[in-house]
């Protein structure tokens, strides 16, 4: 139905837009990875990113800790590749790719993504285990 279908005594306020904006953020593969913590630098390779599909106006990488608290939000790929896991400690790091429009709230250390306030699409993730020897 539409406006030049009704009948009857009417009067119609201005029209509004409405934009539809559907966030996606493709999906990543790569890893699982798993370090011994030793004190020598280890570091992500081969990450890679299918964003064929991929919608949003911004995107972000984010590395969570096993509660899905937010530790990093490692702008590019390049960026994720150059952070040293053997430096975080032991324990379990998620690393996710988010595609979103303007006006998200929430995305900061710190924070998880229940917090989220917005329009957004999270990727699937990759498991960084670390371990001490």
């Amino acid at each position: 139905m539409n406006a030049a279908h009704l009948e009857g005594n009417f009067d119609l306020s201005n029209p509004i837009e409405v934009v539809r904006n559907k966030p996606n953020a493709g999906t990543i593969s790569g890893g699982a990875y798993e370090f011994i913590i030793d004190g020598t630098p280890d570091y992500v390779t081969g990450i890679t990113l299918d964003n064929t599909e991929a919608a949003g106006a911004n995107s972000s990488w984010i590395i969570t800790d096993a509660s899905g608290r937010i530790l990093g939000l490692p702008p590019t790929l390049e960026a994720v590749e150059g952070v040293d896991f053997d430096a975080a400690g032991e324990g379990t790091c998620f690393i996710y790719y988010i595609r979103y429009e303007d006006g998200l709230k929430g995305l900061k250390a710190g924070w998880t993504f229940d917090e989220f306030e917005g329009c957004f699409d999270i990727s699937n993730s990759i498991e960084v285990l670390r371990k001490v020897h």
